[in-house]
């Protein structure tokens, strides 16, 4: 496994908490905050690479296609996670802790 930065997005307002994760730093608009930096383990036959229209993904070594982060759910607890369509496999990250400055 391979350390790498993901990013967590909390949004709260009166009707839900919201926790998203995410590849790159989000501007949080609505409580005016950066998303919090956090390790987190990769497998290594993965890396985090950039399409050509310069959205970062998740790729396969030996495959060219790009998987996007999902969310477990939208609780504080939920685990960032891909679905490799080649394996058709959902790869579940380990979210170590923040990262640290």
């Amino acid at each position: 496994m391979k350390k790498v930065i993901m990013y967590q997005t909390r949004t709260a307002n009166e009707r839900c908490l919201n926790n998203a994760w995410y590849l790159e730093r989000i501007w949080n608009d609505w409580d005016g905050v950066y998303s919090d930096e956090y390790e987190v383990e990769l497998p290594d036959e993965y890396h985090i690479g950039q399409t050509s229209s310069g959205e970062k993904l998740i790729f396969r070594d030996d495959y060219n296609y790009g998987f996007e982060i999902y969310n477990e759910s939208y609780s504080e607890n939920a685990k960032p996670y891909f679905y490799d369509t080649k394996l058709s496999k959902r790869i579940k990250l380990n979210v170590i802790g923040p990262a640290e400055e």
